[in-house]
């Protein structure tokens, strides 16, 4: 698992430099010398235009872009998938570890981008990297010259992304792993039975019936098998690596009780239209955080 690397990162739009709103997530995963990215936006785009998906690496003062691929832009979303050489991003001299993010430019103004270092994104730094076509040509003016070749060090490893999620053993593939667990016949409300005499219980919602336990990532491997993919679902990644835990546990629906999944997080619109996007349309504040902070919720079935 040593070569391997996950890790899931948000996309943002921005107005100039102004960051806006969340608009989406990419995928990213270095494996066995390639690299696959998976992009999802959800937002207002002119259907059936390419847009140009980049991995971005920072050259002194300056953002330097390279494209992987273009996107095909739906009237409300556009999806993007491609495989890259790890150690060679599009044609340039840049290996992944070199990226620092994600940049999606859609005209002179708007664009999505996500990073995984603490420099801010400026527009008007961004410079398009143009391929080499020949040792015997003149360079293009934009070109900038690599680390490697400037001297400049070491190529830094993969920085932690500004989430707080670590990329050095991702999650998901602690996930991945738990589904090689020999199935069990146990019912999800058996698995809650035991679940509760061994984890400390809390009651978080303020005037809910509603108990639970604070489980990790490694805590899935208790579930009935068909439940363990939760553990790689996006948001629920999202929240976990902001507050290092997820809830499960019982709460009454009002219409009798049901188990649920509640991933920690602070109510926004935007997050709002995102939780619903992965499965957590459900809201609860806890107590004594006023009507900001809470669970989003996934009412789960047998």
């Amino acid at each position: 698992m040593a070569d391997i690397t996950r890790f899931v990162t948000y996309l943002y739009y921005y107005d100039g430099n102004v960051k806006k709103y969340n608009a989406g997530f990419a995928k990213v995963e270095v494996r066995g010398g390639q690299c696959r990215i998976e992009l999802h936006i959800k937002a207002s785009l002119s259907a059936g235009t390419l847009i140009p998906i980049c991995l971005f690496t920072r050259v002194e003062d300056a953002i330097l872009a390279v494209e992987v691929g273009k996107m095909h832009a739906g009237q409300m979303s556009g999806d993007f998938k491609t495989i890259i050489k790890a150690d060679q991003v599009g044609n340039s001299p840049y290996s992944i570890r070199d990226m620092k993010g994600i940049v999606v430019p859609v005209d002179s103004r708007q664009m999505y981008a996500s990073q995984w270092d603490d420099e801010v994104i400026r527009r008007e730094a961004i410079r398009y990297y143009q391929p080499q076509k020949s040792e015997t040509e003149t360079e293009p003016e934009e070109k900038m010259e690599s680390p490697r070749q400037t001297g400049q060090g070491a190529i830094p490893e993969l920085q932690q992304p500004a989430t707080g999620r670590s990329i050095e053993q991702s999650p998901d593939i602690q996930a991945q792993e738990l589904t090689g667990e020999t199935e069990s016949d146990q019912t999800l409300w058996e698995a809650w039975g035991k679940m509760k005499q061994k984890m400390p219980l809390i009651h978080p919602v303020e005037g809910r019936d509603m108990t639970c336990v604070q489980m990790e990532l490694k805590d899935f491997k208790e579930l009935p098998k068909r439940f363990r993919p939760f553990s790689n679902n996006s948001f629920l990644l999202h929240g976990f690596f902001n507050y290092r835990y997820v809830l499960f546990g019982e709460y009454d629906s009002g219409q009798g009780k049901r188990l649920m999944l509640g991933v920690p997080g602070v109510w926004q619109r935007q997050e709002k239209i995102l939780a619903a996007i992965f499965g957590f349309p459900l809201f609860l504040t806890e107590k004594g955080n006023g009507d900001q902070f809470g669970y989003w919720c996934h009412l789960m079935d047998e």
